[in-house]
Parts: C-alpha cells; structure tokens; sequence
C-alpha cells in the first residue's frame, strides 16, 4: 500500500531530507536532525491532493509531529480485510506551563483535512 503523502523535513541551512529520496531509499522519522528542523512538509503522491507544511519555532521548543494510522474493516466471521483507510497526521508540540499543547493536522485519503489540538478528536484513533 503506497501512501498518499511522503513526508519532507526541511532544515534552517535550506537542505532538506526526505521519506522516499530520489534515489528511492526510504528514511524513518527518527532520521530527522531536529536540531536544524524549521519546517515539515507533506509532499502529495497523487493528484488533487494539497501540499500542507508545518512551520516550526524550535526557539520555543516546538517539537515535529508525525503519524499514520491504518484503519481497515475486517469481517469476524471469515477474516477478510475491505475498505483500507489511512489517516496521516503532522503537527507539532511543545510544553507550555507544564501542559503539553499541539496543533495537528489530519489528512485523509479524500483529501480533506482537519486541524484538531487534541489528537483523540481524530476519527479513528
């Protein structure tokens, strides 16, 4: 199953590391060098999909956010799997007076969006 986004991290210098390089290696979110994160993109693998990017402030101590998660309907009787759904979920974080506050956006496979600050007002998770 190929994700409907890749994502991209974007660092102070203007270089950037991506999920699938153009070599088509694949890189893990713990590759990131957040130390020089600024920005993170979702890069769409499919037309009519948007381009979100998050904007980062590591001076404040905003912390990247990134998530999949893989919903798919399964009959109890026979086993079978239908109807395979991805939520792919950027943000960020960071500790304010002791809470720890986010801003997350969820994107699903039709392409809308939803902006949420707690992720249990996810659909699906």
């Amino acid at each position: 199953m190929t994700d409907d986004w890749a994502w991209r991290a974007i660092y102070v210098d203007e270089t950037h590391l991506d999920e699938v390089d153009a070599a088509g290696t694949e890189h893990g979110f713990a590759e990131v060098d957040q130390g020089r994160l600024v920005a993170f993109a979702l890069l769409p693998r499919r037309a009519g999909l948007p381009t979100p990017v998050v904007r980062l402030d590591p001076a404040s101590g905003q912390r990247p956010i990134f998530f999949r998660t893989r919903l798919v309907d399964v009959n109890p009787q026979t086993g079978a799997e239908s109807n395979q759904r991805t939520i792919t979920v950027l943000g960020w974080q960071r500790t304010v007076e002791g809470r720890n506050v986010q801003s997350l956006t969820a994107l699903y496979d039709d392409g809308s969006a939803v902006l949420v600050d707690d992720r249990r007002l996810i659909g699906g998770i």
